[in-house]
Formats: C-alpha cells, sequence, structure tokens
C-alpha cells in the first residue's frame, strides 16, 4: 500500500520519498513502475541486522534522511 499510496500523493503533485528495505527494492520498483511510476524515489534502507555498530546505524540513518529530503525538495 506504501507504493501505491506515494504513487497517489505524486499524481497529485505532492512529493513523497517512499521508504524501503533493500529486500523489497525490487518489488517496490516493480510495483511503482506497474503503477505508471516507475521515477517513483524510493529511499532503500539497508537491513540494520548487518550493521553491527552504533557508528554504523547512524551513518545509514543520516544517509537515509539526506536521500528522503532530496526527494521532497521541489525545485
Amino acid at each position: 500500500a506504501c507504493v501505491r499510496d506515494s504513487v497517489e500523493l505524486e499524481r497529485r503533485g505532492r512529493p513523497t520519498a517512499t521508504i524501503c528495505w533493500d529486500r523489497f527494492e525490487g518489488l517496490a520498483r516493480a510495483q511503482a513502475k506497474a503503477l505508471g511510476m516507475p521515477s517513483l524515489p524510493l529511499v532503500v534502507i539497508r537491513e540494520t541486522r548487518f550493521l553491527h555498530t552504533a557508528e554504523e546505524k547512524e551513518l545509514c540513518a543520516e544517509r537515509a534522511a539526506e536521500e528522503v529530503i532530496k526527494a521532497l525538495k521541489v525545485g
């Protein structure tokens, strides 16, 4: 539902940033394409179970936040 909702919001002129785990990236991109929006902005998060230190997790979160901000900027 998340991708479907994002596509609908994008069609209404509302910028979105759909966040998904890396294991679901292919599915999210396929769904966006099937819904007619293959360029839907996706922020892909690497599964944190593979991150071992607090610093790694913090860096992952910072990168995701930067990608969300970038996706939401309307130029």
